[in-house]
């Protein structure tokens, strides 16, 4: 069986963290990818409807390996509750939602990150009803390389706070604030693993604190690698959620931006995040991760 071949020489640095807003942070490899993977966009109409959809396609015969969006003057009142890749890994649909009171035009971009692999990516769903969160886990020694989600839920109260790859690119969480929905799947997305003398992926990490009025930006990436997911997880703020998670494999880089919700959650919603509860005096946070690879054949 074929498998993929990195160099030792590859494996730098790959955890970066900053404080403050719209920081950048990039780690350093040798090298650049070849048999780098492409970014393909679709955007959706720019006006006041609630609910707007578009799928992205992969060029044949390229496949699906991530998925990403970007929400356009959503203003905090705009969530995405769907980023599924399809069975086959050829296309993705996106799908984002307005809350109720939301006048204003919006749109969002929805991306995919498609590449050829002689070992066909696999997709791993995991799906639970009324609970917060959820895990989807790569089967035997593949490695997650895409992730993305579906969020069947009341969007005035609640949203997406977290999609978050393990340490070990084994699995991805999915959680959420407010109201537990009604329905909430995770996807996995996983590729065989490398050979012993160098890992396929890389999770890259960049911490930073919330902005109290507008959106928080981070970018991180991994130079010399290609970045094919982006994901989050907010801290110690009930109403905070991601408006965008996009990928830029060309620039190596990943782009998330956390927004506070402009409606305020009801009394009750949930304020905890991975065990820690938020109160007052609490400090906003968000970790945004990258998962970057080298190429692979």
């Amino acid at each position: 069986m074929e498998r993929y071949r990195f160099s030792r020489r590859a494996v730098g640095a790959v955890v970066a963290a900053v404080v403050g807003f719209g920081s950048v942070a990039v780690a350093t490899a040798p090298g650049h990818a070849v048999g780098a993977p492409v970014r393909r966009t679709a955007y959706s109409l720019h006006d006041t409807d609630e609910a707007k959809e578009v799928t992205v396609s992969c060029p044949t015969p390229y496949q699906v390996f991530a998925v990403g969006y970007r929400i356009i003057d959503g203003r905090g009142s705009v969530a995405v509750t769907r980023m599924e890749p399809d069975a086959g890994l050829t296309s993705a649909r996106i799908e984002a939602r307005a809350r109720t009171g939301h006048a204003e035009p919006w749109a969002f971009e929805g991306a995919v990150v498609c590449n050829v692999s002689a070992n066909a990516p696999v997709l791993e769903p995991e799906v639970v009803h009324g609970a917060a969160a959820v895990t989807a886990r790569c089967p035997g020694s593949t490695r997650l390389l895409g992730m993305g989600y579906r969020y069947e839920g009341t969007v005035d109260s609640g949203h997406v706070t977290g999609l978050i790859p393990d340490a070990g690119l084994n699995s991805v969480e999915v959680h959420t604030g407010g109201p537990p929905p009604q329905t909430l799947t995770a996807y996995a997305i996983c590729h065989e693993p490398p050979r012993s003398d160098g890992p396929l992926s890389v999770r890259v990490a960049a911490a930073t604190g919330l902005s109290e009025t507008g959106s928080t930006a981070v970018t991180t990436g991994l130079t010399g690698y290609s970045v094919y997911s982006v994901g989050v997880e907010v801290r110690g703020v009930a109403n905070a959620f991601p408006e965008a998670l996009m990928p830029n494999p060309d620039g190596g880089v990943g782009r998330a931006q956390v927004v506070r919700a402009r409606q305020p959650e009801p009394a009750g919603a949930a304020r905890a995040r991975r065990g820690a509860a938020a109160g007052a005096g609490d400090a906003a946070s968000t970790t945004v991760y990258v998962i970057a690879a080298g190429a692979f054949h």
